[in-house]
């Protein structure tokens, strides 16, 4: 099997079988708006051409470091889970397009390294990290991603800091929100000269 879907049966429940990470074919699994439950297993690193996983609404338990081995993934979304302990890199996942971790339980300061993977900055486009519980301040390496096109930190309510001149580098961007957090300064409005001309929302 390469292809598996069952997105918003809403009452589908239980945990993730052990036999469904013994298919190392499988390239697509969205499991999103379901009621399975449980922690993602170490055994995930078996998906080795896996491109696309979406599982929510009730996932516990912390993001596992086998997901930095799934090479070929290109989008990670987990948004709306019950997720908790701090972010961790996940290298290499060089292909990544979208990562999508909003609306967990996630804590702690965004580490530096966390945004150091090379690749990131030609392929990643969606950055969601929104509803969490993440503190402090934005590391740097976040504004050297000069693809993405969207980025939502909102509702973290204690990422602190000022906004860095250093938006102008994304030129691509069209929606930021940092609404609802405790950033100080001022806003950089020369951050924005450079950017694209689709730029249409800044939440703040």
């Amino acid at each position: 099997m390469e292809y598996l879907s069952l997105e918003t049966n809403t009452l589908l429940s239980g945990t993730i079988p052990d036999a469904l990470y013994g298919l190392p074919n499988m390239k697509e699994l969205n499991l999103f708006q379901t009621r399975i439950s449980g922690s993602l297993s170490l055994d995930l690193g078996q998906w080795t051409n896996l491109q696309h996983l979406e599982i929510g609404s009730f996932l516990t338990g912390s993001i596992p470091p086998a997901l930095g081995s799934l090479s070929h993934l290109e989008k990670l979304k987990l948004d709306g889970n019950s997720l908790t302990g701090t972010l961790v890199p996940l290298h290499p996942l060089s292909r990544l397009q979208h990562l999508e971790l909003a609306e967990n339980q996630l804590s702690g300061s965004i580490p530096a390294d966390f945004f150091s993977i090379p690749a990131w900055k030609s392929t990643l486009w969606k950055l969601h990290l929104q509803g969490n519980l993440l503190t402090g301040k934005l590391p740097d390496e976040i504004w050297t991603l000069t693809q993405l096109q969207t980025i939502r930190l909102s509702n973290n309510l204690e990422l602190t800091g000022s906004l860095p001149e250093g938006l102008q580098g994304l030129t691509t961007l069209i929606r930021l929100d940092l609404s609802n957090n405790a950033f100080t300064g001022t806003i950089p409005f020369g951050a924005f000269s450079n950017s694209s001309s689709q730029f249409r929302t800044f939440h703040a």
